[in-house]
C-alpha cells in the first residue's frame, strides 16, 4: 500500500532519476530480505516471551526477533536464512539454554515462504536440532531487521548528522543504502529513565526526528522520555510496521518499561497503524497506552483520487 501512495506522491516531484533509484532499491531490497510468518505453540505456558532466531546454513546467528506469547508470528528474516529456531527464554539470558522448550523449521532457498507451525516442546522429548543458535543473541540486537544493522536505544540529540534532511531523503529514494549506513532504528535523546514514561516519536515521509522539535521542547521531562523511531520512508509500510514491533519487543525486553505514548505525524500515523495491526494479531504489545496522529492520510492521500490526477504534472518517461 506505502508504494502505491509513494507512487502518487513522487509524481508531484521533479525528475525520474530518483524514482527510477528507489526502483533499484526496492528490487535490491527483496532480494536481500524475505518475510516469514506462521504460528508459534506453547502449550505450557501463552504469554511467556518466545524468541525467533535465523539461522543460515552453518547455523550462525543472523537475526532474532522477541514475542511476548504464542499465536501468530511474521518476522523478516535475511534471504540467506535457511532455518528458524524458536525457544521459551525462561531465564530472560538471551541466550538458548539446552533444558529450554524449543521448534526447529528448515527454510527452503526459494522465495516461497509457506506458512509455519512451530510447537515449542521440552528438550527432552525431542532429538536435538541440527542447527540451534550458540551463545548469547545480545551481539545481534542491532540486527533485528533481517539482518541489517538497526539502531536500538541509541542517545542522540536532534543537531546529530544522521538527522540531516539530506540523510532524510536519502531514507525516502534509497531505503537501502539508508539502512546499510546503520541509520534506522528507535533512538534516545537522553539515557533511559524507569521513571519517566516514553513517548515515541514517529516522522512522515521523507522526515527525521528534527520533525519534532518544537513538540520535544514543550514535553515535560520530570514525567516524559522521547524516543525517535526514525526509518527508511521508502520501504513498505508493513515491511517498517513490522520492524518497529520487532524493535520495540526488543527494547521491552531489556527495559521492561510498563507504558509507550506513541505520536505520529503523517505518512508516520499508516506506519503506527500497521505495528497495531501486527500488535492485535499477534496479541502483542501490551505497553502500548495511546497512539496519537498529526494529519495521518488514513483515508488515503488526495493526490491519488481520479478526480484529481489531470492537476497532476507526468513526467515524460
Amino acid at each position: 500500500m506505502s508504494r502505491l501512495f509513494a507512487a502518487a506522491l513522487v509524481l508531484l516531484l521533479p525528475g525520474c532519476g530518483q524514482l527510477l533509484s528507489l526502483k533499484d532499491e526496492l528490487q535490491v531490497y527483496d532480494a536481500t530480505v524475505a518475510t516469514v510468518g506462521g504460528t508459534l505453540r506453547f502449550d505450557a505456558c501463552q504469554d511467556c516471551t518466545l524468541l525467533l532466531v535465523s539461522l543460515d546454513g552453518e547455523g550462525h546467528t543472523l537475526s532474532f526477533k522477541v514475542f511476548d506469547g504464542a499465536g501468530p508470528f511474521e518476522a523478516l528474516v535475511h534471504r540467506s536464512a535457511r532455518s528458524v529456531f524458536a525457544f521459551h527464554d525462561a531465564n530472560g539470558n538471551l541466550q538458548y539454554d539446552a533444558e529450554e522448550p524449543f521448534a526447529w523449521h528448515p527454510l527452503p532457498a526459494g522465495p516461497a515462504r509457506d506458512p509455519l507451525r512451530l510447537q515449542l516442546r521440552p528438550a527432552a522429548d525431542q532429538a536435538a536440532p541440527p542447527m540451534r543458535p550458540q551463545g548469547s543473541l545480545f551481539a545481534a540486537r542491532d540486527r533485528l531487521i533481517g539482518g541489517v544493522p538497526t539502531q536500538l536505544g541509541t542517545v542522540a540529540g536532534l543537531d546529530d548528522p544522521r538527522f540531516d534532511r539530506e540523510k532524510a531523503r536519502e531514507g525516502m529514494w534509497k531505503p537501502v543504502s539508508f539502512m546499510r549506513e546503520g541509520l534506522a532504528g528507535i533512538y534516545f535523546q537522553q539515557p533511559y529513565a524507569a521513571d519517566r514514561t516514553p513517548v515515541l516519536l514517529v516522522h512522515g515521509m521523507g522526515g527525521s526526528p528534527r520533525d519534532f522539535d518544537a513538540l520535544v521542547r514543550g514535553l515535560d521531562r520530570s514525567r516524559f522520555q522521547p524516543w525517535f523511531f526514525y526509518y527508511p520512508s521508502g520501504l513498505d509500510l508493513d515491511v517498517v510496521g513490522t520492524g518497529l514491533l520487532a524493535m520495540l519487543n526488543q527494547l521491552w525486553l531489556e527495559r521492561r518499561f510498563t507504558g509507550l505514548h506513541v505520536v505520529a505525524h503523517s505518512m508516520g500515523g499508516l506506519v503506527v497503524r500497521s505495528f497495531l495491526q501486527d500488535c492485535r494479531d499477534a496479541g502483542e504489545c501490551r505497553y502500548v497506552r495511546n497512539f496519537v496522529s498529526i494529519s495521518s492520510p488514513f483515508g488515503g492521500a488526495a493526490a491519488a483520487q481520479p478526480r484529481r490526477r489531470k492537476a497532476l504534472t507526468i513526467p515524460p518517461w
